[in-house]
């Protein structure tokens, strides 16, 4: 955990183990415990592919105290990453392993739900699973186009959850019923939102209308969708003045009145939190690149890089890599990310 944290964007299991090796005294030195030695190479590859990864995970999200009963009116984005280290070119393989995190709208803290191999199972099926194995929802979750179907919806509601799905084409029928509302109702639910960072200028502009189920298919009665949100945005680049323009469509379970309309449009803009997250993971701690060919040991480890990037994200520094440098560079530093204070 140490040594992915101070790995300054050069993971990889070797490299593990090379800063093992320099800093194995003073951590042992710091825990006041006996270490005569530093494990060899091939004893870390071993102990990586044999450790529990899912039971370590258990362990973090107790700790972390991030079990969906405790997430009451908060949001929460669900979406997979591929770990692309794992795919093995040589052996013509297309997929790797793929973790499906639960990143929460307003702390940016992620946990791990569930892990498949891509060219075996499929991330909607591990997002069933997920949300089947509760009785009972207490949270709000977004989740993007691949998702929505009459069913995944339909259990969240079921369950006493809120849904914000996307729809796009794979609901062909669905979305030409969205495009049919926006074209042709009027709504006195619209928000605007001016933003101007890293080199772009942003404009959104947010419609709320109802949706009624008798409308839809039969199939989706049992989804209990009442809300159609519509986010039309137009994006400029500051240094070539190049413009866009896209149009987004969502659905979702809860009523439609003023503050709901208003939280719905703050959060499909938190949604894309969750890919914040996947940038931490590949550009600060450099997980695209970890080549791992064990099932095993991409899983434990992906597991260690979200704890690590839970702890750097709850820093809350404006730039994340100087820290990483510091904790590369002066390796004691990293024990105050342990704090207990500092955690969820």
């Amino acid at each position: 955990m140490l040594c992915i944290l101070r790995s300054d964007k050069k993971l990889t299991v070797a490299y593990i183990h090379r800063s093992m090796c320099r800093s194995y005294k003073e951590v042992a030195q710091d825990l006041d415990i006996e270490v005569s030695s530093c494990i060899s190479y091939t004893q870390l590859q071993r102990i990586l592919k044999k450790v529990d990864y899912q039971g370590f995970n258990a362990i973090n999200e107790t700790f972390f105290h991030q079990y969906i009963y405790k997430d009451a009116l908060e949001w929460y984005a669900i979406d997979g990453k591929e770990l692309r280290g794992s795919i093995d070119d040589v052996a013509g393989e297309k997929r790797g392993q793929n973790v499906v995190s639960r990143t929460s709208h307003s702390t940016k803290q992620s946990s791990i739900v569930g892990w498949y191999n891509g060219s075996k199972d499929s991330e909607k099926t591990v997002v069933s699973h997920y949300f089947n194995s509760y009785d009972y929802l207490l949270g709000k979750y977004t989740l993007d186009a691949l998702h929505l179907s009459s069913e995944l919806p339909a259990l969240i509601a079921k369950k006493g959850g809120i849904y914000l799905m996307q729809v796009k084409a794979n609901q062909k029928l669905l979305l030409e019923d969205c495009k049919h509302i926006d074209d042709n109702l009027t709504t006195s639910y619209k928000k605007e939102a001016y933003q101007k960072a890293h080199g772009r200028e942003e404009i959104r502009i947010g419609f709320g209308y109802e949706m009624n189920t008798e409308s839809l298919p039969k199939r989706w009665k049992e989804t209990k969708v009442k809300i159609l949100i519509v986010v039309e945005r137009e994006r400029k680049i500051t240094k070539t003045q190049k413009k866009s323009k896209e149009k987004s469509y969502w659905v979702t379970n809860l009523p439609l009145n003023q503050i709901n309309f208003l939280e719905l449009f703050m959060a499909i803009r938190e949604h894309w939190a969750i890919e914040v997250h996947h940038n931490t993971r590949d550009k600060q701690m450099g997980e695209d690149n970890l080549i791992t060919r064990n099932e095993n040991q991409s899983r434990f480890i992906a597991v260690c890089i979200t704890l690590a990037t839970n702890l750097l994200e709850v820093q809350k520094v404006e730039n994340l890599t100087v820290l990483r440098e510091e904790l590369a560079y002066k390796e004691r530093n990293v024990y105050h990310l342990f704090e207990h204070k500092r955690f969820l």
